[in-house]
């Protein structure tokens, strides 16, 4: 079951019968509302920002989300936070082997 339920939460796609299949839209669509109503907890506002959603869990936000879809954005490599991280370490790692300016 939890093969079927991952594939949904990759795709937004499942060829299970009801009333299962309505049951996990369902779950997810809830799941969706919480991230939204957290991103406006902490100030979002779809007027003035864009927003990007990444990696594994940005397809059932497209799927089954509402938002504004001209300012919402999605990559959809699982490896997009990995991938960001490791850019942040190198750009300290090069950072800190830029010898320091003394004295101006």
């Amino acid at each position: 079951m939890n093969e079927v339920i991952e594939n949904y939460l990759r795709t937004g796609e499942t060829d299970i019968a009801e009333p299962y299949a309505s049951l996990m839209k369902a779950a997810a669509v809830s799941y969706v509302q919480e991230i939204f109503q957290k991103l406006k907890d902490y100030e979002y506002n779809e007027s003035l920002m864009q927003l990007h959603f990444m990696g594994g869990g940005a397809r059932i936000v497209e799927v089954v989300g509402v938002y504004n879809r001209e300012r919402t954005h999605f990559n959809h490599d699982i490896c997009a936070t990995a991938k960001g991280y490791e850019y942040y370490c190198y750009m300290i790692l090069r950072h800190s082997q830029i010898p320091k300016r003394r004295g101006i």
